[in-house]
């Protein structure tokens, strides 16, 4: 009988990366993790102090799996220990904003709170759909005006809620450790490549490893290790947060308040969007999506100016009550877009066994404990029912199909 195990050989530990590498050695996998920096860390994008979890997405609904077995995968390492604090905290969502649609307002997606309703109704996702009166009379702290209460619908899911992503990543990184798994942080992939029978991961010092399978999780460095003339489908997005006062932290408390995501109209006609987290102790943390292309290793993009910080403040400070000009602080994240802004996971189109996990589009946190466990089931031949290839992989996806 051969008791040999597999060797699998993690590049990237954000995340994903944790998740994959946390799942194959609680599975009994012989792992080795390769972070070029020091998780978790602020040169991606798994970091930043929250993230919005969404049970029913308007992306699809095959995310509403995904989003609730993320969610339970957290629940149960910090019942076992793996986190003295929340990995997850059900305060819930808020979408909400004009009836009609909303072109190209986020995802590719025209009317995410449609869409979003939709999905719900779908897979049986407790919720409540919403007027704009309704807003007004249990959110008091956004300004929303009468004329534009009869002109907007909001969305609202209970059930869901933050997610801490430093410490989602610390508690998988703790899993992977005590499960066997070898971590080399600070430690930067030169290249993988594919001898026939072996995989072989170059580190940029010439040290080579040799692995039954690869798995790239490399975040916003991901065109790194596709093939050339398939880069162009992989955008890197450079995107700003600020943290600002609020007079009325009362308002604005996670403790009783939700996350949300405001659309509203342009005076021009256009819908733009913005969405922000109740961080508590006078603080509301806002953001927009809407990025712009970065060189991943310019040093300069995770600085963020007055500048940047101060056009958000403007976007949304008519939005929310009480939101003073005072900045407590401010981050950047990349992220890599895909052009449907869909996820990318599968196979590499030219090496069998080493598989890329990356470019979520901007909404993959809420679902990466559950696909990390999926691709380490399929990994170690333990789900028989679908593939992430066949899922979202280069042939699903139609991006340079092989």
């Amino acid at each position: 009988m051969n008791s040999k195990k597999k060797k699998v050989v993690v590049v990237g530990l954000g995340v994903y990366g944790s998740a994959v590498a946390s799942q194959l050695a609680l599975m009994g996998a012989d792992v080795i993790g390769i972070d070029q920096f020091e998780p978790p860390h602020s040169h991606g994008s798994s970091h930043g102090g929250t993230r919005i979890t969404r049970i029913a997405n308007f992306e699809g609904g095959r995310y509403v799996e995904t989003a609730l077995r993320t969610i339970e995968i957290y629940k149960w390492m910090q019942q076992q220990g793996f986190s003295d604090r929340p990995l997850f905290q059900s305060n819930g969502v808020l979408l909400y904003g004009p009836r009609g649609d909303i072109l190209e307002a986020t995802h590719g997606v025209t009317n995410p709170i449609k869409g979003t309703i939709d999905v719900a109704r779908k897979f049986n996702v407790a919720h409540e759909v919403l007027s704009g009166a309704d807003i007004q009379a249990r959110f008091p702290g956004f300004n929303l005006s009468d004329a534009e209460a009869l002109d907007t619908m909001g969305y609202f899911e209970k059930d869901s809620g933050t997610l801490f992503p430093e410490r989602c990543v610390e508690a998988q990184l703790k899993l992977a450790r005590q499960c066997g798994a070898q971590l080399l942080m600070n430690t930067r992939v030169a290249d993988v490549s594919d001898t026939g029978s072996q995989k072989v991961v170059m580190l940029a010092n010439g040290t080579t490893i040799e692995a039954d399978e690869v798995v790239v999780c490399a975040g916003p460095w991901v065109r790194d290790f596709v093939p050339e003339e398939l880069r162009q489908h992989f955008k890197v997005e450079r995107h700003v947060f600020g943290w600002f006062q609020s007079q009325d932290p009362a308002a604005f408390h996670i403790d009783n308040h939700p996350n949300f995501a405001r659309f509203f109209r342009m005076p021009d006609g256009s819908v733009d969007f913005f969405y922000g987290f109740p961080n508590g102790h006078e603080v509301v943390k806002v953001a927009k999506e809407q990025g712009k292309p970065v060189d991943v290793n310019d040093p300069m993009r995770l600085t963020v100016d007055d500048t940047e910080v101060q056009a958000l403040f403007n976007t949304v400070a008519p939005h929310i009550k009480g939101l003073t000009g005072k900045i407590v602080t401010r981050a950047s994240c990349v992220y890599t877009v895909t052009p449907d802004h869909q996820f990318l996971i599968g196979e590499h189109p030219d090496m069998q066994g080493v598989h890329i996990v990356s470019a979520c589009s901007g909404h993959g946190f809420k679902h990466a404990a559950a696909l990390g466990e999926r691709l380490a089931q399929e990994i170690m031949g333990q789900r028989t029912r679908g593939s992430l290839n066949a899922d979202y992989g280069w042939k699903a996806r139609g991006i340079g199909a092989p």
